[in-house]
């Protein structure tokens, strides 16, 4: 039992799917659970500016569409869902993470185990198109041609390995939002009991 001036650990009771999408919000909003957007948390933190010891290290890292050292990503990424675990959150979707192995290793063991990644698989075409008109600054061409080479090259890794452990679900991301969401609804219902 934990004394009242104990932080809880994530590790505890904690359910942590997670999906690579711009889904995200809305299975948030459909099902009430925490949506945790990597890129949102270390903008975030980038923008405390002075009050933040990791400004300048995001700073320097997001125009090249990377999201930096893991030691910087694994404890801000900790103390949010620390955070929230606090408040009574025992379920997330994290949204853009892990990009790589090393970050899946790192976030299942300092933090938890992810129960199950949902990947929406598209084009490259696809997800240029769908990324290049959102308008915030790390969002530039090559910034986005980085992830997707990303992608390519480190977070297919991770895919595979869910795969392998049979913790992979893939959805078609090319129809439209409403199809995928639909989709989406469907495959995180037929897990309902991992989020209450």
């Amino acid at each position: 039992m934990q004394e009242p001036h104990e932080r809880p650990q994530p590790r505890q009771n904690s359910q942590i799917p997670v999906v690579i999408s711009t889904q995200c919000r809305l299975l948030s909003q459909k099902f009430n659970l925490s949506h945790i957007s990597i890129g949102d948390v270390l903008r975030e933190e980038m923008n405390r500016g002075e009050e933040s010891p990791h400004a300048d290290i995001i700073r320097a890292n997001m125009p090249a569409g990377t999201i930096g050292p893991i030691e910087i990503t694994m404890a801000i990424l900790k103390d949010r869902i620390t955070k929230l675990m606090e408040g009574g959150t025992r379920a997330f979707i994290l949204d853009g993470f892990p990009r790589s192995m090393e970050q899946s290793t790192h976030f299942q063991t300092l933090i938890g185990p992810i129960t199950f990644l949902i990947l929406l698989q598209c084009s490259p075409g696809t997800s240029f198109h769908r990324l290049l008109p959102r308008s915030r600054f790390d969002d530039q061409t090559q910034a986005i041609r980085n992830r997707l080479l990303t992608f390519e090259t480190t977070t297919s890794l991770v895919v595979d390995d869910f795969r392998k452990r049979k913790k992979l679900t893939v959805v078609d991301a090319e129809p439209s939002v409403t199809k995928i969401h639909e989709e989406l609804v469907t495959i995180v219902s037929s897990v309902a009991e991992l989020l209450h």
